[in-house]
């Protein structure tokens, strides 16, 4: 039974994880104050908002796996090798891997969405200088979709690397 006290202090994974999502969440709280989001809506804001809700259960998903993989890390130091364990961290991780492209899909998805919205209703209008100003706002929509699916995804990719660095030695 490995002793409580001394693992508390050697969660080396789980902490570099945490700082990550901490600079990361100070990044996009940045990003929104500055109003990079200003004038966000309709599919746009819609895929945005999965984005980031998608991103806050996988990047717990992934401080759960940096728990876990942490735990094998210490084993590992201790002499005891439990491959089995190592194996099913690596397989878990699969899901952080996937929830990369996922996020970039969503991106697209909602940029996409969003241009045909915005471009449907301004072919509607009678005014040429309204209509190109709607397509260009759709543009800018759309891609603050696509900008935050691409973001997260990176998130994701470096909890990826950070915890299959350390468990890719035991598989």
């Amino acid at each position: 039974m490995r002793d409580l006290k001394g693992t508390y202090g050697r969660r080396g994974l789980f902490l570099r994880w945490s700082l990550i999502n901490v600079l990361t969440f100070l990044f996009f709280g940045a990003l929104g104050a500055s109003g990079f989001v200003d004038g966000l809506h309709g599919a746009a804001l819609a895929a945005t908002v999965a984005i980031l809700i998608f991103t806050i259960f996988f990047t717990g998903y992934g401080g759960w796996l940096a728990w876990r993989a942490d735990d094998i890390v210490e084993d590992r130091r201790a002499g005891v090798a439990d491959k089995a364990a190592s194996r099913a961290v690596m397989h878990d991780l699969n899901h952080v891997f996937h929830a990369i492209w996922v996020c970039q899909i969503l991106g697209i998805i909602g940029a996409l969405l969003g241009y045909r919205a915005e471009i449907s209703q301004a072919a509607e209008g009678a005014n040429a200088q309204e209509a190109v100003h709607q397509v260009f706002s759709a543009l800018g929509n759309g891609l603050t979709a696509t900008l935050a699916g691409v973001l997260c995804s990176l998130l994701f990719f470096v909890e990826y690397r950070l915890i299959e660095h350390s468990m890719g030695k035991d598989v």
